[in-house]
């Protein structure tokens, strides 16, 4: 969670969790080298707020760590935006945190979730109605935010507490059954334990387990969808062979996966659309169903093909009726965030220049070149020359996945794309939402940064991919 020389952003109330929280990490400052933040919210809904918000500076000025503190009226945000009290905190708190990461540059906020409220968040999320990724609880590394205590008990942090003489604040809220989560604290829990001595516990672990569950399923799903889905025509098509040569689970994720790609959310859409696109592979072509967010889907000879029936004709995503990639909408999928434009080479081979929009990249365009002369190769930043013949997929504009690396010399050598990331300092809030293109899990270019050396161009090159991001002759912004 944590690597030496860190800035951590650490959030703490004043209760026991968070001022355990900030005891051990105070310990590993020094032999880690860690630049530590206190980030503390008064949500100024009881009368005892102040007195936690002077405690917490109190602690901070004992410990020698700087303190930020907010203060905002929670309650009025709540009903401002037709929120329960718990989400308008809760967003108020993790803007806070980005904020100050901002503000120090900093690397990780740590937060003080314990195991008890992993299994109280899996239990909220099974009554409530979830998928599997719910069920698995709170993730002990969610991108930039960390949970260090996500394996202790409650117990256990009191005890510690307690046996270094270390004071914390009680938040009187936390004993009222009014909200969900504490009715499950203190009703339903206690219940559980006296059935079954150590079900919280087992709770928690089951929860590990599905989340183990769901991380290997979201790998396999962003694997098959590679594999089977194509971005065309202003819509995605999933080909048959899904169904034969995959899982019934991993096709109805894909599924999912290919509605959200077009619709840009998932909100509207249940699993009753996606039985419905799934029967659609057993019906003959020219079938068809409507979706939410104005989607539609069709049987098609090569399978189901999924499009936004849009006014304007505007295209959604993939091909526009202009012939070109458009990715001007979040083509969101895989479940993390992954966003692809693909670089057609059936078009590029037929002579054509393809051009698209990323979001915050800017125009792109692509063309093959025949003839060229190495004296010409571009020393733009953001014009580059690829060796063609080496790409052994269709390239992709993309965000990075698991296994990505780059060839770093002409020797072959290669470094993982992450390590790349931490070469360049690239903070690691803004890793996931750089661009790359990639041919398979092979970097051919980070834009703004370097190519590959596999990819550059030589005097045995027959033909030379141009890519050029900025709008201009010379790929400057």
């Amino acid at each position: 969670m944590l690597e030496n020389g860190d800035t951590v952003i650490v959030g703490v109330s004043g209760g026991a969790d968070s001022v355990c929280l900030l005891s051990v990490l105070s310990k590993l400052q020094e032999d880690m080298q860690l630049n530590i933040i206190v980030a503390h919210v008064n949500h100024m809904f009881r009368e005892t707020a102040v007195r936690d918000e002077e405690f917490v500076q109190q602690l901070c000025k004992e410990l020698g760590v700087p303190c930020e503190i907010k203060r905002a009226d929670v309650a009025s945000l709540a009903k401002e935006q037709g929120l329960s009290f718990e989400e308008a905190g809760r967003n108020v708190r993790y803007a806070f945190f980005v904020e100050l990461l901002e503000k120090y540059d900093g690397d990780k906020i740590a937060v003080a979730h314990n195991k008890g409220d992993c299994a109280e968040t899996m239990l909220f999320h099974l009554f409530r109605g979830s998928s599997l990724k719910g069920l698995g609880g709170i993730r002990p590394v969610n991108d930039v935010v960390i949970r260090p205590l996500l394996d202790v008990t409650r117990q256990e942090i009191e005890e510690y507490l307690t046996a270094n003489q270390i004071s914390w604040q009680t938040d009187e809220t936390n004993e009222s059954v009014e909200y969900a989560r504490n009715y499950i604290r203190h009703e339903i829990m206690p219940l559980a334990e006296k059935l079954y001595a150590g079900a919280e516990e087992r709770i928690a672990d089951a929860a590990t387990d599905l989340r183990d569950a769901e991380e290997y399923l979201e790998y396999k799903t962003k694997e098959a969808y590679l594999q089977y889905c194509n971005l065309q025509d202003g819509g995605v098509l999933i080909r048959d062979k899904i169904v034969s040569e995959e899982h019934t689970a991993i096709v109805s994720r894909v599924l999912y996966q290919a509605i959200a790609v077009i619709g840009g959310t998932v909100r509207d859409v249940g699993k009753v659309h996606v039985k419905e696109v799934m029967n659609l592979f057993g019906l003959q072509s020219g079938r068809m169903i409507s979706l939410p967010a104005g989607m539609v889907a069709y049987r098609i000879a090569e399978g189901i093909f999924i499009r936004r029936e849009n006014d304007g004709g505007e295209c959604a995503t993939g091909r526009g009726e202009d012939n070109s990639f458009c990715a001007g909408t979040p083509q969101t999928a895989l479940g993390t965030g992954v966003s692809i434009a693909l670089l057609s080479k059936e078009d590029l081979e037929r002579g054509e220049e393809i051009s698209f929009m990323l979001h915050n990249l800017g125009d792109v365009r692509a063309r093959l070149l025949l003839n060229y002369e190495l004296k010409n190769i571009p020393q733009k930043t953001y014009t580059k020359w690829f060796d063609y013949d080496k790409i052994t997929k269709c390239p992709v504009f993309r965000k990075r996945t698991e296994g990505d690396f780059l060839t770093v010399n002409d020797e072959g050598g290669r470094k993982k794309l992450k390590e790349y990331f931490i070469q360049e300092k690239i903070p690691v809030y803004k890793r996931d939402e750089t661009w790359v293109l990639a041919d398979d899990n092979h970097i051919m270019w980070v834009p703004g940064y370097r190519i590959s050396s596999f990819y550059k161009i030589t005097e045995e090159t027959k033909r030379v991919l141009e890519i050029t991001i900025g709008g201009r002759t010379d790929g400057e912004n």
